[in-house]
This record gives structure tokens, C-alpha cells and sequence, in this order.
């Protein structure tokens, strides 16, 4: 992969080495900013690399699959990834890691796979270029979690029966993890009121 300047023909950057044969690169894209590149590749990974310096920015996004094509959120802080086995990943991409289970569009009426090859995002949407052009609404992946602090801390306590006071976490007994569950336990609606 190189970056090149289209009004003199000069390189912008050394080539970028990706691995593969001939075929290696399906699909590259500059961030909304043109800081950066994510690319999509045969090898089953993506990669979000700083272009000026050549460098990885997070770890390769792997994939079971093919990754045929990508897309920024208009932020440039998520990206997405189609893959050969038409399935949809969101990344969050300061660390690499899915923000959301895989998403997988078959696009045949009988539920059989056709690639899907591309992606396109625009606002808070994404829409996959295959029949019927899905549209996946990104906001839900996006927004901030809907719970106070104190829940997610207490969610944090119950999924792991530690305690956690002034950052320091300790183990919680049997008896202290049934309280907490008890404290915590969503509450039907008209009894919330």
C-alpha cells in the first residue's frame, strides 16, 4: 500500500507492506481526518495504520474470513468490516477490540450467503451494498451505556464477586454476593415507580 499525491505523482509515503499474495488488498480508506488508513485484507484482517509513519495503530482486526471492504464512523473512533462470509463487525479502534456481536446479512431469499462487498456509512447509518441495500443503524453500538456508574459498578461486582471500594477490588462471600444481588436486582416496572 502508498499513499500518493494525485497533482504531482510523487509518493507521500515509503509502500506499506501487507501481508498476502497479488490479491492481498481488498479495500483501503483514509479517516475522516486523512490521518490514518484502515484497510481490508485477505488474510482475514483489517488494519488501522498511521500512513505518514507506517506504523500499526491498534492490533489487526482478525476475522474468521476474508475482510472484502471497510468504513470510519463519521468520528473516525469506530470502524467497520464486511467479511467474505457476509458478516458485519464494529470495531472500536484505539484498541481493536468489537464493540458488538457479529452481524450477519445473508443476501440470498433462501438464506444463503452472496458476498456483500461493500459498505458505506453516513451518519449514524451503514448501508451494505448487497439486495435490498440493508441499512444497520449504528447509534445503538455508539451511544453511552443507559445505566448510572453505580450500576455498572455493581454489575461489575456481581459478574465477577469482587468488591470494588476506592479502586481497590477484594472477594466477596457468598453471603455479600447474594446482599449485592439482592440490592441490585432490576425491579419490574410499575414497582420502580
Amino acid at each position: 500500500m502508498q499513499v500518493w499525491d494525485l497533482l504531482t505523482g510523487e509518493a507521500r509515503c515509503p509502500p506499506i507492506p501487507h501481508p498476502g499474495d497479488f490479491w492481498g488488498l481488498f479495500a483501503v480508506l483514509f479517516s475522516p481526518d486523512g490521518k490514518l488508513v484502515l484497510s481490508a485484507n485477505k488474510d482475514g484482517r483489517a488494519r488501522l495504520l498511521d500512513w505518514q509513519k507506517g506504523t500499526l495503530v491498534c492490533p489487526p482486526l482478525q476475522h474468521s474470513h476474508e475482510v472484502f471492504d471497510v468504513a470510519f464512523t463519521s468520528d473516525g473512533k469506530h470502524g467497520l468490516t464486511i467479511d467474505k462470509a457476509d458478516t458485519v463487525h464494529v470495531w472500536e479502534l484505539t484498541t481493536g477490540k468489537r464493540i458488538a456481536a457479529p452481524m450477519h446479512y445473508p443476501t440470498n431469499s433462501n438464506g444463503s450467503s452472496k458476498t456483500i462487498f461493500n459498505v458505506a456509512v453516513v451518519g449514524d447509518r451503514a448501508v451494505l451494498g448487497a439486495p435490498n441495500f440493508p441499512v444497520l443503524d449504528l447509534s445503538k453500538f455508539l451511544s453511552e451505556p443507559s445505566l448510572s456508574a453505580e450500576s455498572l459498578q455493581a454489575l461489575a461486582e456481581l459478574a465477577t464477586a469482587r468488591r470494588i471500594q476506592l479502586g481497590e477490588a477484594s472477594s466477596m462471600s457468598a453471603e455479600e454476593w447474594q446482599q449485592r444481588w439482592s440490592d441490585y436486582k432490576p425491579r419490574p416496572a410499575a414497582e420502580a415507580q
